[in-house]
This record gives structure tokens, sequence and C-alpha cells, in this order.
């Protein structure tokens, strides 16, 4: 009698954030349903720390080894207002910070970029959401900012294997791995350069991915997903543009 008054009784269980472990696979064989999870269940902690803890590796392995003469001294040459003394002491100074500001770069500038990057993707959800959807949490637009990313984990991983067992030259770390067109085609044109080196799969990959997020996760319109990509884009383009 009490079943027929009262229903069942029995406490559902929550529903589990999948794992840093999940995240990684779902991205490769089915983002889809990834995302869709990370709608219900939020997470975004884990896939930045291990963003944080790659960046310090490639951070630290890429800084012990560059040659940061050859690194910056090309583009200095082309400042018709220094001088070959102010290029010299440019280089030394900088070839002492490389190291340090990088690392600094990585423990704040990643945290930061996701926070921001998170904080858009939550207003396009906010004033873009998908018909008949719940409104999207800040934690939906900061899973969708971040758990894309994993699918560029194997780029990330050859760059360290590079940077540990080969000389680097005065290449930066997004230029020493053989994935993308800038590492194969090379030409006088800084930006045309920039722009070979930015056509990487895994970039295009991790894109798709933004698309995804914001479609399952965030629950945003079609445009909404199409403006968060289109933002990175040209984040990526003005790198090109402003590439010397």
């Amino acid at each position: 009698m009490s079943d027929a008054l009262y229903g069942d009784q029995t406490p559902q269980a929550k529903a589990k954030a999948p794992s840093l472990l999940e995240q990684i696979e779902g991205v490769f064989t089915a983002p889809r349903a990834l995302f869709d999870r990370l709608n219900k269940t939020p997470s975004w902690v884990p896939a930045l720390l291990l963003a944080v803890a790659l960046g310090l590796i490639v951070v630290i392995a890429w800084g012990l080894k560059v040659d940061a003469d050859a690194m910056m001294r090309p583009g200095l040459e082309r400042n018709p207002q220094m001088t070959a003394d102010q290029i010299d002491t440019a280089v030394q100074m900088g070839s002492k910070f490389i190291l340090p500001f990088g690392i600094l770069g990585v423990l704040f500038g990643i945290p930061i970029f996701t926070l921001i990057a998170g904080l858009i993707n939550w207003g396009l959800g906010r004033g873009m959401t998908e018909p008949g959807a719940n409104p999207p949490s800040f934690l939906h637009g900061l899973s969708s900012a971040v758990v894309p990313s994993l699918v560029r984990l194997p780029d990330t991983l050859i760059v360290i294997a590079v940077c540990l067992l080969k000389p680097v030259g005065g290449l930066k770390p997004d230029q020493v791995a053989p994935t993308s067109l800038g590492y194969f085609i090379h030409t006088a044109s800084p930006k045309l350069q920039a722009l070979l080196y930015a056509l990487n799969p895994f970039t295009i990959a991790s894109l798709v991915m933004l698309y995804f997020a914001m479609r399952h996760t965030v629950k945003a319109k079609t445009s909404g997903a199409a403006i968060a990509v289109g933002i990175v884009v040209l984040i990526i383009l003005l790198g090109v543009v402003f590439a010397k």
C-alpha cells in the first residue's frame, strides 16, 4: 500500500562527472556522448590541471634547450631602429628570462585564459540557448573551455618527446613537432610561416571539439557555437597577422 501511495522512495544515485581518463577517451571516441554527459555533470578542474602540468613540462624541456640567439635575433634584425649592440643586449637579456617567464605564463596564463574563455562561452550559451534546453551555468562554460583541448594531448606529448630527444635550435614549442605544415614548408615571409604552423590537425580537431562542447555541454544554438569557434580562429589569425 505504501509503495502505491508514495511511489519508490529509493534515493536516486547522483550522476557522476566523467573522470579525466574518460574525458580523454571521449574526445577521441565519442565526443557527443562525452559533452552530453558534461551537460549533466560539468567537470573542468582535472583537464585544467593536466593542461598546466603538461605546459610546465613543455616550457621547461624546451626552455633548457632553446637557442635564444637563433630564436630572437632574426626578428630583432628586421627592426631598422635597433643597432647591433642593442640587438646583442636584447638577446642576452631575453635568454635569461625565457624560462622563468615561460613558467609564469603557464601557471597564470592557462588558468586566466580558461576563465575568460569559460565566461565567453557561458555568455554565448545564456544568450543563445537551444530552444527547450536549460540555460547553462558558468561551470558548463568552463567545461567547454578546457575539455576540448584534451584532443591536443598527442601533439603535446610529441612536442615533449622532441624537446627531450632532439636539439630544438631557435624553434618555438609549437614549431618543433612534425604536426603542422610549417614544419615541412619554410618561407621567407614570417606571416605566411606563422599561418603554416597554425595549420595543425590537432588545432583543427580542438576547434571541432569546441563546437561539440558548445552544442552539447553549453546547449548553445548553432550560431552561438559558431561564434565561439570564430573567436578562437580570430585569435589564431591575429597571431599570424602580427608575426615578425
